[in-house]
């Protein structure tokens, strides 16, 4: 049967009606659609980027997760060190159709308030220039194939990640004369609960140890945090300066890790009481608004390995894997 009109439509009886209703299931097919999407198969290569009109060229290549990535340097230090170790792309994280969603609608962001910025949102002076998309890359050779600057700290600590935004020569005028300064930017989507928090509190921890990983490797003094409201398109902006606390224990997070790469055991490098699954299990297994490790069960097997308690950041927390007496 094919319905062609409003008249063909109402012609049928009201329950043929409403199962036809209750049969598009947009929703459902969308999310369907999202959990099956998967990266197209990508030969690198400079191509025409699609947001300037075909008038400048971009570096397309695959997405490349091993290495340190500053957006998930809070997370299980053991997760981390398997994707230095050059597991990431073989075991590939899954990611359900909400999560999709919502990773999709903070791109959508990332590009509006970069086009802003390049079409002089922040432009504050005749020399100050926005650099959207600053790379950050682990090897000289990489950062040769992409044209990127080789910033020697991120070779150092095999940082693979890319700035939100970078103004470089902002100008400023104050009481002790005119200023010139680099600030980072760093774009965040967030919802009204999470945005109440972030305007009573300041930036939320795991995000500023992400842009202070951005102001170390760049010598970048001053970070602009932009929450945006995706409830009531709402901004709040926060501008902040370099943290060598939160550097330090981030630092110490890499190094620590980055020393253990010549063993091959995962126990040896990252015991189990360093790992999430002591603290966050979570993080191994997924929530709400995170996807499963995607080592848990695969390489990572931390529920066959019981102990009885742990110790983070001083505090003595109970493992929820307790066994049984």
């Amino acid at each position: 049967m094919i319905i062609s009109s409003i008249r063909q439509f109402f012609d049928l009886t009201t329950d043929q009606q409403n199962e036809i209703l209750k049969g598009i299931q947009t929703k459902e097919k969308l999310f369907a659609w999202l959990e099956r999407r998967k990266g197209k198969d990508v030969t690198a290569g400079w191509v025409p980027c699609s947001k300037c009109a075909g008038k400048g060229e971009i570096y397309l290549e695959a997405r490349d997760n091993n290495g340190v990535h500053a957006s998930q340097i809070h997370l299980c230090p053991r997760k981390i060190w398997f994707d230095v170790k050059g597991h990431a792309n073989d075991y590939p994280t899954t990611v359900g159709g909400k999560l999709q969603l919502i990773f999709d609608h903070g791109s959508y962001l990332h590009d509006m308030l970069q086009n802003y910025g390049l079409r002089g949102a922040w432009k504050s002076g005749p020399d100050c220039e926005y650099l959207p998309e600053v790379k950050l890359l682990p090897t000289e050779d990489q950062c040769k194939a992409q044209g990127t600057f080789p910033f020697p700290l991120a070779i150092k600590y095999k940082i693979k990640s890319s700035v939100d935004a970078l103004i470089r020569k902002y100008h400023l005028d104050t009481s002790f004369g005119p200023v010139e300064i680099d600030i980072v930017h760093e774009y965040k989507s967030i919802g009204s609960n999470g945005f109440a928090m972030v305007q009573k509190d300041g930036p939320k921890a795991v995000h500023k140890k992400q842009a202070t990983i951005y102001q170390a490797v760049l010598d970048c003094p001053v970070v602009v945090y932009i929450y945006y409201n995706k409830d009531k398109d709402d901004i709040e902006c926060f501008a902040q300066r370099f943290d060598g606390y939160v550097w330090g224990e981030v630092e110490d997070k890499i190094q620590e890790i980055l020393f253990t790469l010549d063993s091959d055991d995962a126990n040896e490098a990252v015991p189990l009481s360093k790992c999430a699954a002591t603290y966050n299990k979570e993080e191994c297994t997924g929530g709400l608004y995170s996807s499963a490790c995607n080592y848990y069960g695969k390489l990572c097997f931390p529920d066959a390995v019981p102990v009885e308690k742990v110790t983070k950041r001083g505090r003595p927390k109970k493992n929820v894997h307790t066994p049984v007496q």
